[in-house]
C-alpha cells in the first residue's frame, strides 16, 4: 500500500466510527449461518482506491445457542462476564483488504438490553490477519462484502 493510499485510509477509517454514530445506519441483511443474521451498514461503507473496504457489521444471534456459543466463547477467553444474560448483539468496525485478502479489526461493541455497550474493544494498531476461505465469518464476508460499492 503507499503512502497516499495508507494517509487515505487511515483518514477514512477515523472518520468510520465517528460518523456511523452519527449518521443514520442503514443495516443491510448480507448473510445468514445456522445462529447468526449479519448485516452491515450500507450507509457507512467505505473503499479506498487499493480496494480496502472500511464497514461496520452487526451480528445477531437467531436463536439462544448463537447467545451460548458467544458466552462460551468469552469464558474460553476470561473476558468478563458481568450483565452478559442480556446479550443483544455484536457491532464491529474492520477492514478488508479486498486484493489482499487481509482484515483488520477497528473496534468491537457487545450490546446488551436497551441498547447498552456490554464491552468494547478497540485496535491500539492496525493488525492485518490474512483471511482464508474457510475462515468462518471472515471468508464469507471477504466473498460477499468485497463485491459491494459504497452507495
Amino acid at each position: 500500500m503507499n503512502s497516499k493510499t495508507l494517509l487515505f485510509t487511515l483518514l477514512s477509517l477515523l472518520w468510520l466510527p465517528i460518523h456511523a454514530t452519527a449518521a443514520e445506519s442503514n443495516w443491510v441483511l448480507f448473510g445468514q449461518d445456522k445462529l447468526f443474521d449479519h448485516y452491515y451498514d450500507e450507509a457507512n461503507f467505505l473503499r479506498t482506491p487499493d480496494d480496502v473496504i472500511g464497514v461496520w457489521i452487526k451480528v445477531i444471534p437467531t436463536k439462544k445457542e448463537g447467545v451460548d456459543f458467544l458466552l462460551e466463547e468469552r469464558r474460553k477467553r476470561a473476558f468478563r462476564m458481568e450483565e452478559y444474560e442480556g446479550y443483544q448483539f455484536t457491532v464491529t468496525a474492520m477492514e478488508i483488504d479486498c486484493g489482499r485478502k487481509f482484515r483488520a479489526l477497528i473496534e468491537s461493541r457487545d450490546y446488551g438490553e436497551k441498547g447498552r455497550i456490554l464491552d468494547k474493544v478497540s485496535a491500539v494498531t492496525r493488525n492485518w490477519i490474512p483471511i482464508s476461505s474457510t475462515d468462518h465469518p471472515y471468508g464469507f464476508y471477504l466473498k460477499i462484502l468485497c463485491k459491494k460499492k459504497p452507495k
